[in-house]
């Protein structure tokens, strides 16, 4: 059992464990012991009721049913994910371990990359070890460079950091 933004979600134990070392060490953490974590609800005889419930912090519940659905079929065919949805689905594939969906959402993104949003994909494709959409937005900064200078200040302070001179004429 998870609970997400106040909501319980239920999953299968081995469905978790065995597609990312994230749910396997988040859950071997929790069974490890044989008491019941105070909190968890519930005092029945029954084993759902006596299993423990996880907290899910910092992902909504949509994004999180995103990476179950994953999970429970078996890829991302069926997935329908919003261009709003697909930086923070690719935060939970990253916080997950789970490198498939990392890749559809990289793929994603990479469908998604325009001039007013390069800066931000970069980044995310740093911060969450995205190669292929970091290879993606060199490619797009490199060939879009000059229009980028001159539209996006942004774009100077990623490629230059903060020493550069306001004055610079960069082209």
């Amino acid at each position: 059992q998870f609970r997400v933004e106040g909501r319980l979600y239920y999953a299968h134990k081995l469905v978790l464990v065995t597609a990312s070392p994230r749910f396997k060490s988040m859950l071997k953490s929790r069974f490890s012991s044989d008491s019941t974590p105070s909190g968890s609800g519930g005092s029945g005889s029954g084993a759902a009721s006596n299993a423990p419930v996880l907290q899910i912090n910092d992902i909504r519940y949509d994004i999180f049913h995103l990476v179950m659905m994953y999970l429970y079929k078996g890829g991302s065919s069926q997935l329908n994910v919003g261009s709003g949805d697909v930086l923070e689905l690719m935060a939970a594939a990253n916080f997950f371990q789970l490198p498939g969906l990392l890749r559809y959402c990289e793929l994603l993104c990479s469908r998604l990359v325009d001039l007013d949003n390069i800066v931000s994909y970069y980044i995310h494709a740093k911060v969450y070890s995205a190669k292929m959409l970091l290879e993606f937005c060199q490619g797009f900064l490199l060939s879009h460079l000059v229009a980028l200078l001159t539209y996006d200040e942004a774009v100077k302070r990623l490629l230059f950091g903060k020493k550069m001179q306001t004055n610079h004429e960069v082209l």
